[in-house]
């Protein structure tokens, strides 16, 4: 049987939360992927903490250090295009998001604490 796995990304840049949309889109998750292991990601430039505990905060900064870890790990296993596209993504990250937004006092910590855990992360499905 294999491994059934969910991430849900909530997306904020340059906004806030509203009319308890966490709440909804992990019930709409859990009602759609019976059975599957969830993690909820709230994504933000600074790593605002969500109104959901279930949605992990993390920020932009993170989620470029995991791509080039990734892009460094397994470029044998990881096409062209595809490692091309991620290394662009992250220089944007960090060209026009990370740096307008790097004042984050211990992004350093979180990032390397994350970057070896978060393909780990499991929340709990209730």
């Amino acid at each position: 049987d294999m491994h059934k796995f969910v991430v849900i990304i909530e997306n904020k840049l340059y906004s806030e939360e509203h009319s308890d949309q966490l709440s909804k889109y992990l019930k709409i998750c859990r009602e759609k992927f019976l059975g599957y292991d969830i993690s909820a990601l709230f994504l933000t430039p600074d790593g605002t903490i969500p109104s959901n505990p279930v949605f992990l905060p993390i920020t932009y900064s993170i989620i470029s250090q995991i791509l080039k870890k990734i892009l460094k790990k397994s470029t044998h296993r990881i096409s062209k295009d595809v490692s091309f596209a991620l290394l662009h993504y992250s220089d944007l990250l960090e060209r026009y998001i990370i740096n307008e937004s790097n004042n984050e006092s211990n992004v350093e910590f979180k990032a390397s604490y994350l970057v070896g855990t978060v393909l780990d992360v499991k929340l709990p499905s209730h």
